[in-house]
């Protein structure tokens, strides 16, 4: 709304929307000067929503001249390329475990804590967020690993295994379990 309003882009009777398919080709232009082409896609989200919420429909929908100017952004600016995130083999595990005896000699209560997390997250196939969360005040009892959520089978002095309940993860978005 801001660069229609700076721009003087409105209709005859001073409506914002239903932006015209050349308002929102503008728009796509003078974004990729100074933005990413993920980025322009996100703007462009919030426009198609702006549009259903009034009752409009989706300006960017089958619109040809948007799409060739998006893939012509696409093409002239580029995706940054996504950071390749090789696996942890069993000896980059137990590397990081002999980095922890150096790094953590004298506070043995978090070289266990971050050997745990390793050790749980290498053979449980986890990701980091299905088992940790960013900060304490992020902290969410629904949806983060808690003590009571681990369980030592058959007992805590003679584990023949343990047994870790994820609240959820990456394929279970809506944690439905």
């Amino acid at each position: 709304m801001q660069f229609c309003l700076k721009h003087n882009l409105w209709d005859a009777q001073g409506n914002i929307v239903p932006a015209s398919e050349l308002t929102i080709v503008y728009f796509i232009l003078s974004l990729a000067q100074t933005v990413s082409y993920s980025s322009i896609k996100v703007y462009l989200s919030a426009v198609r929503n702006m549009h259903l919420e009034q009752g409009f429909e989706d300006p960017t929908s089958g619109a040809y001249l948007i799409d060739r100017i998006l893939q012509g952004v696409r093409n002239q600016n580029g995706q940054k390329p996504r950071r390749e995130r090789l696996p942890i083999t069993i000896s980059i595990l137990q590397g990081l475990c002999n980095k922890l005896e150096l790094i953590f000699q004298n506070e043995p209560y978090d070289k266990l804590v971050l050997r745990t997390a390793f050790l749980v997250a290498f053979f449980g196939f986890l990701r980091v967020g299905e088992f940790t969360c960013d900060s304490w005040k992020q902290f969410n009892q629904a949806q983060h690993l808690q003590w009571q959520d681990i369980t030592f089978v058959p007992n805590l002095h003679q584990p023949s295994h343990i047994q870790v309940i994820i609240k959820g993860s990456k394929t279970d978005p809506g944690r439905k379990g």
